[in-house]
């Protein structure tokens, strides 16, 4: 039986899943109160300069970042990696419990939404329609 080549990909699993890797390094700038893209991905590059495998390309945007792995190297855009990561309950969920006949969950529930910054969508893209 011929062997299979294959590449080690170690380095970049600790990077992404590692004790500090890019998710929990993503979980505590959501913890934040001002936690955003930027600061989550300066955080990334700061920690991991050693790392290999991480792109530190100067010319990154702040919400970029490089890793290269089996498929190559590929930039990969932050942008609402915060906002998407975030664990906030339906709107609907909470509309709905803050009609509750129950005192403490229309208090508590109503209160930590209330308190929670709004989540807004990212938005679309704009822009006009090709014309042919």
């Amino acid at each position: 039986m011929p062997s299979v080549q294959f590449e080690d990909n170690s380095e970049v699993l600790n990077l992404v899943e590692g004790r500090m890797g890019m998710i929990n390094m993503l979980n505590d700038e959501c913890l934040r109160p001002h936690g955003n893209d930027a600061s989550f991905v300066s955080k990334v590059k700061t920690v991991n300069k050693d790392v290999e495998s991480l792109d530190k390309n100067p010319l990154h945007k702040p919400t970029e970042f490089g890793i290269s792995h089996y498929a190559g190297p590929v930039v990969y855009d932050a942008t609402y990696f915060v906002q998407k990561n975030n664990d906030r309950l339906a709107k609907d969920l909470v509309d709905c419990a803050k009609l509750s006949s129950s005192e403490l969950i229309k208090t508590e529930v109503g209160s930590i939404y209330d308190q929670a910054p709004a989540s807004s969508s990212p938005p679309g893209r704009v822009g006009r329609s090709k014309q042919t």
